[in-house]
């Protein structure tokens, strides 16, 4: 009478082998699915971190034109400062000094 324990045995061990592959596999995948996906993080923060650079910059201009603009509305006379490497950059003025005494 065979009770089933001999062919059991010899089918148990490749079994165990197959579920341990598979798991290794398994955890291959988990792994590489996990990396993949902190990479989209990691590149979706840089982007935000450059959009809020661009903003800083964006708004230090700004700051920058109304400060101009505040003190070119205040009282002195003022003369127009021309450089020939002024292409992209703000203009730039001088106030002539006031006299003392």
């Amino acid at each position: 009478g065979d009770d089933g324990n001999g062919a059991g045995n010899d089918d148990a061990a490749p079994a165990t082998t197959s579920q341990k592959d598979k798991k290794a596999k398994k955890a291959k995948q988990d792994e590489r699915k996990m990396l993949k996906k902190a990479a989209k993080i990691r590149k979706r923060n840089y982007l935000e971190l450059e959009a809020r650079r661009e903003r800083v910059e964006a708004l230090k201009k700004a700051e920058a034109a109304l400060v101009l603009e505040k003190q070119l509305s205040g009282k002195g006379r003022k003369t127009k400062v021309v450089t020939k490497a002024a292409a992209g950059k703000p203009t730039q003025y001088r106030w002539r000094r006031k006299r003392l005494g």
